[in-house]
C-alpha cells in the first residue's frame, strides 16, 4: 500500500504578474512619476508603497484625492500605460521563472495568471518574459468588477482552469495579493521582490526567498517519485 502525502497535491498553479514573474514595479513606479510630473504632480515614496498591488484606476482615485491634475482620468491612465509599455523588456523577468513554470508545466498542472493591471500590460509582460504560451488563463483588471483584494480574480481564474480554488497554489509578491489569493481559499506562497520585502506577509500560507523552496512535494499531477524534491535547474 503506497504512502500517502501529508496534504493533498495542488491542481493549479496561479501566478502574479508584475513584481512575481517580472521585477517591474521600479518600472511602473517611473512611469507613474514621469507623468504625474508632467502635470504637476510629485509622488512620494511612502505614498506609493501604499499603493503597491493596486490597480491604475484606484491609484488615480488616491492621488487625485490629494492632488490637482490638469488632465482626465482616462488620458492620464493611457498615458501611464503607454511610458510602461515602451521601457517592458525580458531583463526584467525574475530569476529561476521560466524555468519553474515549464517545469510545473512538465509536472502536468495548469498554470494560469492573476493581475490588477490592464489587459495590454499583461500581455506585454508575457510577451516580454517568453510565456504567453504556457500562461494561457489570463485574469486582466477588465475581465473582473472588483480587482485584489477581492478574490473575483483568483476566482475567475480557478473556474477558467476548471479546478477548485482551495486546491490552487498562488505566488504574489503583495499583501494585497496574498489577502485575494487567501479570501478565494487558496494556498497563498509570497515570494517579495526588493520593493515589496519590507511589507507585512503574516497571512501568507509560506514565505519563499527562491522558487527552489516552493512546496514542490504536492505540485506534481502524477504523485510519482520526484514528489519531494525540487527541480534541477540551472540558475537564471
Amino acid at each position: 500500500m503506497s504512502r500517502q502525502p501529508p496534504f493533498p497535491p495542488f491542481a493549479a498553479v496561479i501566478w502574479d504578474v508584475d513584481g512575481v514573474l517580472l521585477d517591474s514595479e521600479p518600472l511602473h513606479f517611473h512611469a507613474l512619476l514621469e507623468v504625474c510630473r508632467r502635470h504637476g504632480v510629485s509622488v512620494s515614496d511612502h505614498e506609493n508603497e501604499s499603493m503597491l498591488g493596486w490597480s491604475l484606476p484606484e491609484v488615480w482615485e488616491m492621488l487625485s484625492s490629494r492632488h490637482r491634475f490638469g488632465v482626465s482620468r482616462e488620458a492620464w491612465l493611457l498615458e501611464i500605460v503607454d511610458q510602461y509599455l515602451a521601457r517592458v523588456d525580458g531583463s526584467l523577468t525574475r530569476p529561476r521563472v521560466c524555468r519553474t513554470i515549464a517545469e510545473i508545466e512538465r509536472r502536468g498542472l495548469p498554470q494560469g495568471c492573476v493581475s490588477t493591471a490592464e489587459r495590454r500590460i499583461v500581455l506585454a509582460n508575457l510577451r516580454a518574459v517568453g510565456l504567453l504560451d504556457l500562461l494561457r488563463c489570463r485574469i486582466a483588471r477588465e475581465d473582473v468588477a472588483a480587482t485584489k483584494p477581492d478574490p473575483a480574480p483568483y476566482l475567475l481564474a480557478a473556474e477558467r482552469l476548471g479546478v477548485d480554488a482551495r486546491q490552487g497554489l498562488a505566488i504574489e509578491d503583495t499583501p494585497v495579493g496574498i489577502a485575494a489569493a487567501k479570501a478565494a481559499g487558496l494556498f497563498a506562497v509570497a515570494w517579495p521582490n526588493e520593493m515589496t520585502a519590507g511589507l507585512d506577509f503574516s497571512a501568507a500560507d509560506l514565505r519563499i526567498s527562491s522558487l527552489d523552496e516552493l512546496p514542490w512535494p504536492r505540485i506534481d499531477s502524477r504523485l510519482d517519485s520526484c514528489r519531494g524534491a525540487a527541480p534541477a535547474m540551472e540558475a537564471a
